[in-house]
């Protein structure tokens, strides 16, 4: 991953932190957090630290699956079950606690969650320009060598399933009907 790039990104917007508020569906939320949380979760760049918000649930998992320096739960700021309201001043005291006032947000994230932190004093600028897409785009040395490890290992499973498949006996249909 590119922090640096990251920061640069920041810097030209004048915004404290990166926020998204996504599940790993959202590619932007898997590359920022490097974790497959099937529902949605918080991940804060700021100050060239990733921090990671996730249930309960998932908090173990995080703790070792999270490209993350720091990953907490919802029971870290007494939210379990509460309300939208609740939640809301969660993902705020979330926010404050890494010491950041502004964040920037992606075009696809909840307006709900951009409204309540605006509405709880902290700025939310919408990355209209994807630029979090942009430095995903371009790959580090070791993402280009994941990827090239990556295909080799699947041109070679190709490979073995092509062998298997033309050695196999294949039974004449019409020997079953008699």
């Amino acid at each position: 991953m590119h922090r640096s790039r990251l920061d640069e990104m920041l810097s030209d917007i004048e915004a404290d932190g990166y926020l998204l508020d996504a599940s790993q569906d959202d590619a932007n939320q898997l590359y920022l957090s490097g974790f497959t949380g099937p529902d949605p979760f918080v991940t804060l760049y700021a100050d060239g630290e990733i921090h990671v918000l996730v249930s309960g649930l998932e908090y173990g998992r995080a703790r070792n699956e999270a490209l993350a320096d720091t990953v907490e739960r919802h029971a870290d700021y007494d939210y379990e079950y509460g309300g939208r309201e609740e939640r809301n001043d969660m993902y705020a005291a979330f926010v404050r606690d890494k010491g950041v006032d502004s964040v920037l947000m992606p075009p696809r994230g909840p307006v709900g969650t951009a409204d309540a932190l605006r509405d709880r004093g902290i700025d939310v600028t919408v990355d209209a320009d994807d630029r979090i897409q942009e430095v995903r785009a371009v790959k580090t040395d070791e993402e280009v060598s994941a990827i090239r490890a990556a295909q080799a290992a699947n041109e070679a499973a190709m490979r073995r399933a092509e062998s298997m498949l033309a050695a196999a006996d294949v039974a004449d249909e019409s020997d079953d009907a008699a």
